[in-house]
C-alpha cells in the first residue's frame, strides 16, 4: 500500500514537471531572426512567483493587449499596443483592484471619451479629447460623493462658452463664460441658499471693475442690493509678497493688484489666494467646499487661466 502511494506521488510529480516544461515551451520564445515572438510573460522575482506583466509579440514588437499587475496580484494597467507603441483602448487601475483612469490612447495622448476614478470606484472626472488630444467638448467633474462640481465646453483645449460650478447640495455655485481659454463676459457667483453673490465682468480676460458688483446673502435673489460701488480701475504696481503674519484676512472684494487671500464673509473660509491684476486671480489658488465644510477641490490659476483642478 505505501509502495503504491510512493508511486503515485511520483507520477504527480513528472505531470506537473512535464506541464512546466510545456508551458516553458509556448511562452518567452525567439524565432529565427532572434526577435521576441508569441506569448511573454515576466516576473517580478527569479523564482517566477510574482508576475509583473504579459502579452503578445510579433517580429519582436509588442502587439494587442500587455497587462501589468501589482505585487498583490491585482491589475495595474491594460494597455493595447500597436507595432510597439501604446494605442488603442487603455485602463489603469488602483492596487485595491478599482478603475482608476479609463480611455483610448493614440501614442501621444487620450482621444475620444475619457474617465478618472477615486480610489472608492466612484467617478471623478468624465471628459472628451479630439483626434489631436486636446480637450474638445463637454467636460463634467465630479465630488467623492457622485455630486456634479462642474461642467462645460471645451474647444482646441480651452474652455468656451458657458462653464457652471454646483454645491454638493446640486445648487448652482457659480456660471462663468469663456473664450479661447480666458474669461469673457458677466461670471455669476451664488450664495448656496440660491441668491446672488457677486457678478464679475470681464473683457478678454480683464477684470472690469466698473461693471462689477458683490451683494449681501438674500433668499429673495430679486430683493438683493449691491453693497460695492464701482470704483475707479487702481494703477498697476509692482508685485511684493507679503511678509509673515503681515496681512489679515480680507472678507471683502479685492479689486486691486497683488498678492492677496480672500474669505469667504460667511464661512470665514479662504476662498481664493496668490497675485491677483485688477482685482483678478491671475496666478494662485481657488479653494471649493462642501455642504460640511470640507475642501473637495483646488484649481490652480496661472496666468489667469485654471491649469489644473486638484479634488481632494
Amino acid at each position: 500500500m505505501e509502495f503504491r502511494r510512493v508511486i503515485l506521488i511520483n507520477v504527480f510529480i513528472l505531470l506537473i514537471v512535464n506541464t512546466l516544461m510545456a508551458q516553458e515551451d509556448t511562452v518567452n520564445r525567439v524565432d529565427e531572426a532572434m526577435k521576441k515572438t508569441g506569448t511573454w510573460i515576466y516576473y517580478y522575482d527569479t523564482l517566477h512567483s510574482v508576475k509583473f506583466s504579459e502579452g503578445e509579440y510579433v517580429d519582436g514588437q509588442k502587439q494587442g493587449c500587455w497587462t501589468e499587475y501589482y505585487r498583490n496580484g491585482n491589475k495595474k494597467s491594460e494597455i493595447t499596443y500597436l507595432n510597439n507603441v501604446p494605442s488603442g483602448l487603455a485602463k489603469l487601475y488602483y492596487e485595491n483592484g478599482n478603475l482608476s483612469e479609463q480611455g483610448v490612447w493614440n501614442s501621444f495622448g487620450w482621444v475620444g471619451e475619457y474617465k478618472m476614478f477615486y480610489r472608492s470606484g466612484k467617478i471623478a472626472r468624465e471628459l472628451n479629447y479630439d483626434d489631436n488630444t486636446l480637450r474638445s467638448g463637454i467636460q463634467k467633474y465630479y465630488s467623492e460623493t457622485g455630486h456634479l462640481t462642474m461642467s462645460g465646453y471645451w474647444e482646441n483645449g480651452m474652455a468656451k462658452g458657458l462653464v457652471a460650478e454646483y454645491y454638493d447640495s446640486g445648487r448652482l455655485r457659480a456660471e462663468s463664460q469663456w473664450m479661447s481659454g480666458r474669461l469673457s463676459g458677466t461670471t455669476k457667483e451664488y450664495y448656496e441658499s440660491g441668491s446672488l453673490k457677486a457678478e464679475i465682468v470681464y473683457n478678454n480676460g480683464v477684470y472690469d471693475v466698473a461693471s462689477s458688483r458683490t451683494f449681501r446673502n438674500r433668499q429673495d435673489e430679486h430683493s438683493i442690493a449691491a453693497v460695492d460701488k464701482p470704483v475707479e480701475k487702481p494703477p498697476v504696481v509692482k508685485p511684493k509678497p507679503p511678509k509673515a503674519n503681515e496681512e489679515a484676512p480680507s472678507f471683502e472684494m479685492f479689486r486691486g493688484t497683488g498678492f492677496r487671500k480672500l474669505y469667504d464673509p460667511e464661512t470665514k473660509r479662504i476662498e481664493m489666494d496668490g497675485y491677483f491684476i485688477n482685482g483678478a486671480l491671475d496666478s494662485g489658488k481657488r479653494y471649493y467646499y462642501n455642504s460640511k465644510g470640507e475642501l473637495i477641490k483646488i484649481a490652480i490659476y496661472e496666468h489667469g487661466k485654471i491649469v489644473e483642478i486638484i479634488d481632494k
